[in-house]
């Protein structure tokens, strides 16, 4: 799968995760399994702000989810990727 099509499915998963679609989780947690070795900075982006967005919408986690999103913009500080962040 080249970057073009897996960042389209980390576009479909964010927005199940907004639409509160039940599967969203459980397709979160597949890319997160299947992609998690994928170097490319935009796709690393991508799952890590979605884990965020899912930490807030399913399960109120919601220190969970800025901590995590702190950490990336934190580590990400420097990408070419700065609206995303």
């Amino acid at each position: 799968m080249n970057t073009s099509q897996l960042l389209n499915l980390l576009y479909t998963n964010r927005e199940l995760i907004q639409r509160n679609n039940l599967h969203a989780v459980e397709h979160l947690q597949m890319l997160q399994k299947d992609y998690t070795h994928v170097a490319d900075e935009e796709v690393v982006l991508n799952i890590e702000l979605n884990k965020s967005l899912a930490e807030w919408h399913f399960y109120s986690r919601h220190n969970s989810a800025i901590e995590n999103s702190l950490r990336i913009v934190a580590k990400y500080s420097t990408t070419k990727y700065q609206n995303m962040l």
